[in-house]
């Protein structure tokens, strides 16, 4: 079964980006896609729904029916060097409302591998600090953090897998980069017949209207099987979506993912889109992909239907922008490893202090 798993989460990354080619409207479409991904900076926004109906968890259904997100920030990027993100999300859950940021940089120089994460306190957390750590703006996670916990609890390499952010980006971008190509050259008949292009609509981009080349995609659940079968029968693929899927999983390293019973899986595999399918809209303008809509409708053997409808606006491409990180020597900021030693003391203080009083 855990091929089984694998391929499912495969499956719903491949419904995220999984355009036919085959006529000429999908080329240009995917050839925007393309573009946008190569990018040296943007900037963006996206709001999130979720909602669950069915089933015997009434108490989830609940609660993801009153949940919503929204993201904004900016990216920056310089191929084989970095990537940096500035990011605010808010989350607003069951009538309460949580608002934080995180900042962060990749460094994908091969001489030089490491990464740093700012996670900007919300205000509620802060309150729920022990004295001493209140003062502080921002948690720093870093190679540097992650290195001096192992050593300090003296945990063994394999019980703590090494965060290989840098490797990861460098796979995730080769499994994307070919599975474009595999997408171009894909000819299913069925695939012909996906993308429609709804030609020009005056759409809201980050709340200005714009007048976007918009292009429709819908996937049920036999088009995507199909799909993942020729692409799992493609031997260059199979070992781009090894190598991902080793970087991305750290206990199938030991392991080689097996093709042939993730093929047999395919055939097994239970309807997992719903009525509504999974439909996609994109929104192009200037050759780059400038809106986003997605419509996801799952469903499981429990006869739960899961929804997620997502709506992006990607703008400001290419502008001059720069993402400041802040320094983890600032007195605003709580190294990571510090905090859990800070932690740590506080609770084996408490515990001695309801000892004595016993």
């Amino acid at each position: 079964m855990k091929s089984f798993k694998k391929i499912i989460c495969f499956a719903v990354a491949a419904m995220m980006i999984l355009p036919m080619a085959g006529c000429g409207s999908s080329n240009k479409l995917l050839d925007a896609i393309q573009k946008t991904s190569k990018v040296n900076s943007y900037a963006f926004n996206a709001k999130v729904k979720l909602s669950q109906k069915g089933g015997n968890q009434k108490e989830l259904a609940n609660l993801l029916s009153n949940m919503n997100f929204t993201l904004d920030g900016k990216v920056q990027q310089n191929k084989d060097k970095y990537v940096k993100t500035d990011m605010n999300i808010k989350l607003n859950m069951m009538g309460i409302a949580v608002d934080y940021g995180v900042l962060s940089e990749v460094n994908l120089d091969k001489n030089n591998e490491d990464y740093k994460v700012f996670m900007k306190l919300p205000e509620f957390l802060k309150s729920q600090m022990p004295a001493g750590s209140k003062d502080f703006d921002y948690l720093y996670l870093g190679k540097d953090s992650m290195d001096k916990i192992q050593k300090e609890l003296k945990i063994k390499e394999e019980q703590i897998p090494e965060m290989q952010t840098k490797d990861m980006v460098q796979k995730s971008t080769k499994f994307q980069q070919g599975f474009y190509e595999f997408v171009k050259t894909y000819t299913d008949e069925n695939g012909k017949k996906i993308v429609v292009d709804n030609g020009n609509k005056d759409m809201k981009v980050n709340g200005k209207e714009e007048k976007l080349h918009m292009y429709q995609i819908k996937i049920d659940n036999e088009g995507l099987k199909k799909f993942l079968k020729a692409y799992l029968k493609d031997e260059k693929r199979q070992k781009e979506l090894t190598s991902f899927l080793e970087t991305v999983d750290q206990k199938t390293s030991s392991k080689k993912f097996d093709v042939k019973k993730a093929l047999s899986d395919i055939d097994k595999m239970p309807k997992i889109i719903g009525d509504k399918g999974i439909v996609l809209e994109f929104g192009i303008k200037n050759g780059y992909v400038a809106k986003e809509i997605l419509d996801i409708n799952l469903v499981s053997e429990k006869s739960e239907s899961f929804s997620c409808n997502v709506d992006i606006d990607i703008f400001d491409i290419n502008k001059d922008m720069k993402i400041q990180l802040p320094s983890k020597k600032d007195s605003k900021v709580v190294d990571y490893y510090d905090f859990m030693k800070q932690q740590m003391n506080a609770q084996e203080k408490l515990q001695k202090q309801l000892k004595a009083a016993q």
